[in-house]
């Protein structure tokens, strides 16, 4: 299913409706096909981020380091200094040398052309997962973390086990959607490792810390296991040394006799060193219970990242790489001699922001497409292109639960910017590439939504690490964890907002 929405990135990971919007006011609200509308709600997040648009630090001119100071350029200059610099990197170094970095936050469009360019003049090391640290068994992936049901079927779920997420702060929607089921009757749980403040009841709550949350996803599987009449061999060999205590039982007895129950994964679960052994033992657990699984979304586009293919080991729509490439972490360790950076802050963004501050600073080039103008980001780069944020784009997101929501511009961009995929598609253009005359973003959703769209969500095929479990305890494991007003560089700059996350950071330091 597909609509229009204007409103700010992070709504649509929860929104069934259509917006209309101007200057910021929502004007008309039209339910999306045969859908009926009991109420329109916002996240405080989600209602003032548009004040980041008027941020001092935006970025309104290409700027160009020369001799080591930054001076304003125009866009063809900006755009030459571009492909110089890349077409240099490869001649020294080779593609695999040349790493790409995108949030996870802009539109499918952009992520489509992104990956289309980079992979089109050679270089395949391509990556939107900047919080997660655990790549292995990527052949397994399924096409995007998948909340593994329609958002609204959230309301009718009779049970919840909530591991290593804190939906209200991740995703206020969803969490809104969790809230209504648990004021209905609906029972929550939490397998938790930030001690995160809930606004419903939780009927058990697990405090572990980080490095033993995969040992208390898996007991609670032993115990889930027992009930439903004991292990095979091969479980037992897994699962023998998992303590089972009596709030592990009770987890497993309550989504044992559940009609309807959710497990959802979120955060802590995706910056893990574990992540993979995590999410096979829930899929387990989903499994041995009857319980739907799924995954909170990691930002506001994170599925299209997926689908049109900023993943290194697969490109565009489901489609194998032909040769080998680098994830984020492995662009990191390896020292790689160029850059591009699409709408991050490596300093705010990244998972490991040292690594990754330490890896953009020893290249020989690196080019930052950004809308904001930052200390971080003038340090690493030698070119910074301001480029839109969301109301001043166009383009479309694809939610947690595989919706594609297109979205049109509701204001202008300010100075110089411009929209992503226009300067992606003239890059196109000056490196000779093919398939890159689009003059309207129509043509580029004509080019990419049809194969999109025959894509089926699901899970990946996990398969069990047997041993793995024992060795996680003596894991050295920080709490990874952000504040919901500082998830990408236009929500940090909404000044309500920074003034509530400041006084929350002094009181829970």
């Amino acid at each position: 299913m597909q609509q229009r929405t204007g409103i700010a990135p992070h709504d649509c990971v929860g929104s069934n409706v259509e917006f209309h919007i101007r200057n910021n006011k929502v004007l008309r609200v039209v339910p999306a096909a045969n859908e009926a509308i009991n109420e329109v709600w916002l996240s405080d997040r989600d209602r003032f981020s548009y004040e980041g648009l008027y941020a001092e630090e935006r970025l309104l001119h290409p700027m160009v380091k020369k001799n080591g100071q930054w001076a304003e350029v125009d866009w063809s200059e900006a755009l030459t200094v571009v492909e110089q610099g890349l077409n240099e990197a490869r001649r020294t170094h080779g593609g695999n040398r040349i790493g790409t970095l995108a949030s996870p936050s802009v539109t499918t469009e952009e992520y489509y052309l992104l990956q289309k360019l980079m992979r089109g003049i050679g270089y395949s090391n391509i990556d939107h997962r900047l919080r997660q640290r655990d790549f292995s068994q990527p052949e397994k992936d399924g096409p995007f973390p998948w909340l593994g049901q329609a958002i609204s079927d959230l309301e009718t779920r009779e049970d919840f086990l909530i591991i290593g997420a804190n939906p209200r702060q991740e995703t206020p929607l969803i969490n809104h959607r969790i809230r209504k089921a648990c004021l209905k009757g609906g029972r929550a749980m939490v397998i938790d490792t930030g001690g995160h403040e809930f606004n419903y009841d939780l009927e058990t709550r697990l405090v572990c810390e980080p490095a033993e949350l995969a040992r208390n996803v898996a007991a609670v599987l032993k115990a889930a296991m027992e009930i439903r009449g004991g292990m095979t061999g091969e479980d037992d060999a897994f699962l023998d040394t998992m303590e089972v205590t009596e709030q592990h039982r009770s987890i497993a007895a309550r989504l044992c006799d559940s009609g309807a129950a959710a497990l959802l994964l979120g955060e802590s679960v995706t910056a893990h060193v574990d992540r993979t052994l995590i999410t096979g033992l829930a899929a387990r657990l989903a499994d041995v219970t009857g319980a739907s699984q799924g995954f909170l979304s990691a930002g506001a586009n994170a599925a299209g990242a997926w689908l049109s293919g900023v993943v290194p080991h697969r490109e565009a729509f489901m489609k194998e790489c032909n040769g080998p490439a680098l994830n984020i972490h492995e662009m990191f360790e390896n020292s790689l001699q160029a850059w591009v950076l699409y709408h991050l802050e490596p300093e705010h963004d990244c998972v490991d922001n040292e690594l990754a501050r330490s890896a953009l600073e020893q290249a020989e080039f690196v080019v930052a497409f950004t809308a904001f103008k930052t200390p971080g980001l003038e340090s690493v780069a030698d070119v910074l292109l301001p480029i839109a944020l969301y109301a001043e784009n166009e383009g479309s997101f694809i939610n947690v639960e595989g919706r594609v929501q297109t979205f049109a511009q509701a204001v202008k961009p300010p100075g110089e910017v411009r929209p992503g995929w226009r300067v992606l598609r003239k890059l196109g253009n000056l490196f000779a590439l093919d398939g890159f005359e689009y003059q309207a973003i129509d043509q580029i959703q004509d080019e990419i939504m049809p194969a999109i769209k025959t894509i089926t969500p699901a899970h990946g095929s996990f398969a069990r690490l047997q041993g793995r479990v024992t060795d996680v305890e003596n894991t050295d494991e920080p709490l990874r964890y952000r504040h919901m007003y500082a998830i990408d560089p236009l929500v940090r700059r909404g000044r309500a907002l920074a003034t509530f996350r400041h006084r929350q950071e002094q009181r829970y330091p």
